[in-house]
Parts: structure tokens; sequence; C-alpha cells
């Protein structure tokens, strides 16, 4: 027996104490690697600052948002078919615009694309409930796949930009892409 069993604690969290250094160390080396590589890369892809538009939904759901809804950050409305998620994406819309004199809305609509014409109704219909600006509404119902869906919203984004220069105003988009389940990987 140790007379003294606690020395070989001290020892063995000594040596575990260099082991965590080395691999803070390391762990700090690679950080700056990746550090290096992103903005080589990707360093001109800087996000705007983040702003936030009100839901449209009542103060108390903006209070639980936070203040409402922040650009930027993805916004998945999930439920049952049938359950008002598209309304409630059209509520956001004339909210949205409200907020911003310079806003844009694309809704594309891959969920309803097939059966467009029994829609164009319901979607009048939304446009003049919620008031929304029909110029400033820009609603596509069509059958595209995923990586499509990626290279509009690219495509988007540098209209945007260039718009931007040209007149030298900022403009807020809002994309509405509805749905998300409904669109497809592939064409089959």
């Amino acid at each position: 027996m140790f007379k003294y069993p606690h020395f070989l604690l001290i020892i063995e969290i000594n040596y575990m104490s260099e082991q965590i250094s080395e691999s803070i160390i390391e762990s700090q080396k690679l950080a700056k690697a990746f550090d290096s590589i992103l903005t080589k890369n990707y360093g001109h892809n800087i996000a705007p600052s983040p702003y936030i538009t009100k839901s449209g939904f009542g103060r108390h759901v903006d209070c639980f948002l936070g203040g409402g809804f922040t650009s930027s950050l993805p916004i998945l409305f999930s439920s049952s078919p049938e359950s008002g998620k598209s309304t409630a994406a059209m509520q956001f819309c004339s909210s949205f615009l409200k907020e911003h004199q310079n806003g844009i809305i694309v809704y594309l609509d891959i969920e309803n694309a097939a059966s467009a014409s029994c829609l164009d109704n319901n979607i009048t219909d939304r446009i003049e409930v919620f008031g929304i600006d029909r110029s400033k509404f820009l609603y596509r119902p069509l059958v595209i796949t995923l990586e499509e869906t990626f290279k509009l919203i690219e495509d988007l984004v540098e209209i945007k930009k260039k718009l931007e220069s040209h007149t030298q105003r900022e403009y807020k988009v809002l994309f509405i892409w509805d749905s998300l389940a409904a669109t497809p990987l592939k064409y089959s």
C-alpha cells in the first residue's frame, strides 16, 4: 500500500492534463487550417446582417419567435396535409411586404404544380384576403428537382445583387418553397 495514496492520483491528473493540452493545441491547428481554406475559398460569401420581420400571426407569436422571423434562416412549417401551411405562408407574405417597401416575394409551388389551373382561384383569393401587392408577388407552379431549386435560388441572389448594384437600393426577397417534401431529387 502507498503511504500517500493521493500522490498517484495527482500524477495521473497531471499526465491527463498534458494530454488534454496537446489535444487542444492540435485542435487549434486544425481550426486554423479550416479557417484558411474557408477564407480562401468562401471568404467573399459573407452573409448580410440579419433582420427580423413580424410574422403576421400576432404579437404573442412574434414574442415567442424573438420579434418575428429572422432573415437568412430557413423557416419550416410542418403539419398534416390541408392544415393551413400555405395559408400561413401567404399571411406572412402580407406582413413581409408591409414591413419592407422594397420587398419582393417569389412563391415556388412544386406541390401543386400539376393542378395549377385549379389552384389559380385559391391563390387569387389568398392574395386578395391578405392584401398582397401583386406587382411584388411572383407565384410560379413549377415541377423542378431539388438541385434545380437550389440553382434557381442562386440565380435569384445574383440577379438581386446586380439590381442592387445598379439601383444603389437594397431589396428584401422572401422565397417561399412549397413544398420541400414534394420536390423530387431527380426526374423519373
